[in-house]
Formats: structure tokens, C-alpha cells, sequence
């Protein structure tokens, strides 16, 4: 599949895949010749695996369709296909599962029917809808922690810093000196980050500049005196609501921090097993969950048989379809731009900028 937004007209009409589609769709190409009204469809659906790929070349179809048949998706005749990634069987049980997020909550959802919760004495504290809205709230922990470790940031040290209004910092300064750093600053909103500002320049009797995630240090390495890397750490605010959330449980920020001691048992049938943390309990029950299950991933949709691929992806009565609409001309032009384009040092600084934030990542 051709990338268009780099590609001449002649090369577009002249590609394989291309070309078959747009004789199939009928109503031509570009600005001067395209004419919805020859549309042989009234919905174009994309169809492709679940998996990375899958979602690269649906990538390339969408470009295609903005840049070349835009009215396509402006009058809503464009659909994304919703094909499985996991098929998954336990006992009587049988079901297609979407992604890895859909997946684990199945998961808690059957460890938890097999599971109740004690303390470190015995009584019994949790089990049920109740455990299940607990190991939710858990997960969502879970995939923060991961984002604050590609920070470089430890997550039992970030728990202790929640300050008396309940906030955790929204922001951090690293000071380097050259590529070394040398301190490191918490500031909980914008005020407090501008007095924080205000004292390292006080301190170092210069105006600091502030670079954005991995950009100044290394750049302005050889310059003299301090620079300041500047980290936005979207997940604070995020973090705060949850472990508000999860003192309605009974359960404090150091629930959430590994102990050496067990903090709970966990009891599946006629066994038990001590967890020495909220995350170690989300574990186990994702342990029992997973008894006699069995998991089909699915590389791909020639993997399925065509019953399967009828019942979970064609079948009008069943399928799952997305609407591709148009809500920002101008922002989807610029992300179309930078990450499709020929600026290879744009798209470097947009992927610098944002691949910390990322939360949902296929590799």
C-alpha cells in the first residue's frame, strides 16, 4: 500500500492496490475529477488485522481517503472494521475479545468470581462486584506505573509525594549541567511551577530556559551554566482521583507501594496466597482468571476459518463498525502532514514530544 501523502498523482494511478480501488469505488480521484454521486458504495468499510500492521495499513487507507476522496469521510461513508486480536474459551464460555484492555478486564472478571479477599488476619474484606470495581481502579494504576517508569520515574517514590491537599506534582524539573543532571524539582500546578522557576533562576542568578521532554539537555550541552528540562507528568492529576477513589475501599497510597510483609490474602477454592501490595493482589486474581482458560491470539484475519471470520467481522447482524468522521479540518490537515509527510525532523520532534505519553503501544 502506497503512502500518498508523499507520492505524485502518476504514481498513485500507477500503484496496484490503488488503482483496483478506485476503479471498485467509481467516482474518481482529486479535487477536479472526483464525483460522489458515481460512488458504487454506500460504505466503504476498512478491514484489516487487529494487530500493529493491521493498524499501519489502515493508516495508509485513511490518508488515502483524506487526501484523494475527502468527501468520502465528510458525508460519512467510511468505516473502520472492529476485528478480534484474542479468542478466548473456559468451560462453556466462548468469546472474541477486541484488544489486550478488553482482555484483562475478562480476565479479573473470572478471577474474581473464584476469589475473596482477607487481611493480613484472616477476616474477609472483599469479594464479588465490590473486589471487581476495586481491581479496576487497580489496572488503571497498573498502565499509570508503566508511564512514570518511561519517565524514569519510580513509582513507590512518586506515591510519597502527595502532598496535604491530596495532589500529586503535575510537573518536573531536571537541572543538567551539560548532559549530567544534577537535581531534580516537583512543582503540583502552574503557580507552583513558576515559583519553582523563579527560585532556580535566583539560585543559578540567571533566566532558565525551560526545554520540553528530551530535547534541551543534549542540544545545549556544550553551553555554559545549567539548562532545565522541563516534564509534564499528565498522569498526576490522573493519579490523584484514583487513589481518592481508592480510599472509598478502605485502602491507602501505601496499599498501592510493594511491602516486604503481606498486606492481604488472597483465597481461590482450598488455597491462599499473601500479596504485599493492591498490584499483587490485581496479579493474582489475573492468575486465577486465567485457570482453564484458553487464549487464540489472532495474527492475523487468514488465521480465522471462515466461520469465525463471518461470525466475528462480516456478518451484518454481528460485526462491529466505526464511523471515520471529520470533527477538526485543520488539525487532522496537520497530523495528516507531520506524521505522513516528507518532513522527517518534524515528525522526529512530534514523536519526541509525545512517545512518553503514550498509553496504548502494540510492539
Amino acid at each position: 500500500m502506497l503512502n500518498v501523502e508523499k507520492a505524485r498523482l502518476d504514481k498513485i494511478l500507477h500503484n496496484e492496490e490503488l488503482s483496483t480501488l478506485i476503479t471498485a469505488i467509481g467516482t474518481g480521484i482529486g479535487d477536479d475529477d472526483f464525483d460522489l454521486k458515481k460512488a458504487r458504495y454506500h460504505r466503504i468499510i476498512i478491514m484489516t488485522d487487529a494487530d500493529v500492521d493491521g493498524s499501519h495499513i489502515r493508516t495508509l487507507l485513511l490518508t488515502f481517503f483524506y487526501r484523494q476522496m475527502r468527501q468520502l469521510i465528510e458525508y460519512g461513508h467510511v468505516y473502520i472494521a472492529q476485528p478480534p486480536l484474542y479468542k478466548i474459551k473456559r468451560r462453556k464460555r466462548e468469546e472474541y475479545v477486541e484488544n489486550d484492555q478488553q482482555l484483562t478486564s475478562i480476565l479479573l472478571e473470572l478471577g474474581a468470581e473464584d476469589t475473596q479477599v482477607l487481611d493480613s488476619r484472616g477476616k474477609k474484606i472483599l469479594e464479588g462486584a465490590r473486589l471487581l470495581s476495586l481491581l479496576k481502579l487497580v489496572a488503571r494504576y497498573e498502565e499509570i506505573q508503566r508511564r512514570m517508569r518511561r519517565r524514569g520515574i519510580d513509582p513507590d517514590e512518586y506515591l510519597q509525594l502527595r502532598d496535604k491537599r491530596k495532589r500529586f506534582p503535575q510537573y518536573l524539573l531536571l537541572v543538567y549541567e551539560g548532559k549530567r543532571p544534577i537535581e531534580r524539582h516537583y512543582a503540583y500546578s502552574e503557580a507552583d511551577l513558576r515559583a519553582r522557576t523563579e527560585e532556580l533562576e535566583k539560585k543559578f542568578g540567571k533566566q532558565l530556559e525551560l526545554f520540553g521532554d528530551e530535547i534541551g539537555p543534549t542540544e545545549k550541552a556544550e553551553e555554559a551554566g545549567p539548562t532545565v528540562r522541563l516534564v509534564e507528568l499528565f498522569f498526576g492529576p490522573e493519579l490523584t482521583k484514583l487513589v481518592n477513589s481508592l480510599e472509598r475501599y478502605g485502602f491507602g497510597v501505601s496499599a498501592l507501594m510493594e511491602h516486604d510483609e503481606p498486606i492481604l490474602q488472597v483465597r481461590s477454592g482450598s488455597e491462599t496466597c499473601p500479596v504485599g501490595s493492591l498490584v499483587g493482589l490485581l496479579e493474582a486474581v489475573r492468575t486465577v482468571g486465567r485457570k482453564g482458560i484458553t487464549i487464540q491470539r489472532y495474527k492475523g484475519l487468514g488465521e480465522m476459518n471462515p466461520q469465525q471470520l463471518w461470525e466475528t467481522t462480516m456478518n451484518p447482524e454481528t460485526r462491529k463498525l466505526v464511523k471515520v468522521v471529520l470533527e477538526d479540518a485543520y488539525q487532522a490537515d496537520r497530523i495528516f502532514s507531520i506524521l505522513m509527510g516528507d518532513d522527517v525532523s518534524e515528525r522526529r520532534r512530534f514523536i519526541e514530544e509525545n512517545a512518553l505519553s503514550v498509553q496504548n503501544l502494540d510492539i
